[in-house]
This record gives structure tokens, sequence and C-alpha cells, in this order.
């Protein structure tokens, strides 16, 4: 049997790497634009985590272009691992085993690993041929780096921030600065127990103050994820409240705004 193996680091959870990599959009979002493969009929609207284990799932056709039928394939998933792993094995026009186990695994809270391992014999009419069997090993290797690159892709384009999210920690982002610049004032340190700070919130009009002891400030500071806001300033859908204080609250930017975050930061090395 020969053998094909293709590895990639995804920066994305496993669990939304794996959801898209057993569904039908995402199958497809890999082979596009060389290949499509369509589904049959029970396999429609369905995921790879809904069929059962071992039983023939039916045909599925492989079209060139998309549109012009080149082999097919009648499939059949062997084991699941459901969040973490599944294997194909099953026959095709080309093959008379085709065997296709991909795995998840977590590398940390952000991103996984991404593993392909393909194995495949030749028909017997096919493998008579020439160099075939090189070049089955050429064209099944070829394919599996373009599903992984199209992948990554696809990752790195969901962890983009929306021009609203960026608009928002932007904004935020001014006032750390404001903050930052009123932190190094001397003065303001000398006998005050307790310092105003601009509320760090993405509202550009707000004029809010919260006060913080010196301690509670470098705290938040040493993390260029976190914000300090005035409580009810937080907006859930783009950050995490991570600490709840008297009259404030400490927030945490989601992943696809981290770049920027980080980016903005005037403590951070990476800003130019």
């Amino acid at each position: 049997m020969r053998t094909v193996e293709q590895s990639s680091v995804i920066a994305l959870p496993a669990a939304e790497v794996w959801e898209r990599a057993v569904s039908e959009e995402g199958i497809n979002a890999e082979l596009a634009p060389i290949l499509r493969m369509t589904m049959p009929a029970d396999l429609r609207g369905r995921t790879i985590a809904d069929v059962e284990v071992g039983v023939p799932l039916g045909r599925s056709w492989i079209l060139l272009g998309r549109v012009l039928p080149v082999d097919y394939d009648d499939l059949l998933l062997a084991e699941l691992e459901p969040g973490r792993r599944f294997m194909e094995r099953s026959k095709t026009l080309t093959f008379s085993v085709w065997q296709h186990e991909r795995t998840v695994e977590p590398i940390d809270e952000r991103s996984c690993r991404v593993t392909d391992r393909l194995g495949f014999e030749l028909k017997r009419g096919v493998s008579w041929i020439p160099g075939m069997g090189r070049l089955a090993t050429a064209v099944v290797g070829f394919l599996f780096r373009h599903r992984h690159r199209r992948l990554a892709r696809w990752a790195y384009t969901a962890r983009m921030p929306t021009p609203r999210e960026e608009r928002l920690v932007n904004n935020e982002a001014l006032f750390r600065a404001a903050n930052e610049r009123m932190a190094a004032w001397e003065e303001q340190h000398a006998e005050e127990p307790a310092e105003p700070y601009f509320c760090e919130c993405a509202e550009p009009s707000c004029r809010e103050k919260v006060l913080l002891h010196r301690n509670e400030y470098e705290q938040v500071r040493s993390d260029s994820l976190r914000f300090f806001v005035v409580a009810g300033h937080e907006i859930p859908d783009v950050e995490t409240v991570i600490e709840e204080h008297d009259g404030w609250v400490v927030v945490e930017k989601d992943p696809e705004v981290v770049d920027l975050a980080v980016a903005t930061d005037p403590r951070s090395k990476s800003q130019p």
C-alpha cells in the first residue's frame, strides 16, 4: 500500500477546526477550485460525526473543476473519535483501497494540528500502467498539500477582526495610551492611595474615571489583551469580563482581535 502524510498547524481552536473539517462545506472548501465532492443523499446536510460507523454511506462523485466527473468514492466510515479523529476506508474508480485518516489535536486554546494519513492501492488494470504508482502518489500528495493550504487560509480569514471590532479596539487603545501617559506623571503618585484613570471602554465619548491603586493598574497592564472599564461599559460580543471589582471590571479581548490589541499596547515590543 502506498502512503502519503500531510500535517499542519492551524491557528484556530481544535473544536472549531473539527466542526469545519467534517462538514460538506468544509470538505469542498478545501478541495476548491480543483475538485468538488458530491454527497450521497443520506449525507446531505449532515456531517461525518452524524453517520453510523461501518455502514456503507453511498456513492460520492469527484468532479474536476466542480463539474466534470473523474472518479467516484463508495464511502464508508471505518472509525470515529468525535471531535478528534475519523478514518474513511472506501473503494473508488481508481483505487481498490482508499484509506483516509484525519486527526485534529489541540496544541493550546487557540491552535491545533491537523494530520491527514492516506493509504491506497491502485486497481489492477490501472497499476499495470508504467509509472502510475508514482503518479498517483504525487497527485494525492499535491491534493492534500492544497487542502491544508486552503484550511490554513480559511483559519486566517476566520480570525481576522471585522471593521467594527477594529474600531472598538482602537477606541479602547486610545484610552489605554492616555492612561499610560497619566501613569508616568510622577507627581500623581505622591500621596494618593488610589488614582483616577480613564475608563478604557470602546465608547469614544466616555469621560468616566476608574479609581485604581497602582498595583491594580499594573496588574491589568501586564497583559496586552486586558482593559479596565466602568461596570456596564463592557461589550460581551467582543470581550469577556474576567474580574469584577467595586464599580469597575477587567475585560479580556476575544481571539479575533489579539494581534491588534497587542500591536496598540505601548508596552508591547511588537509595537512599531
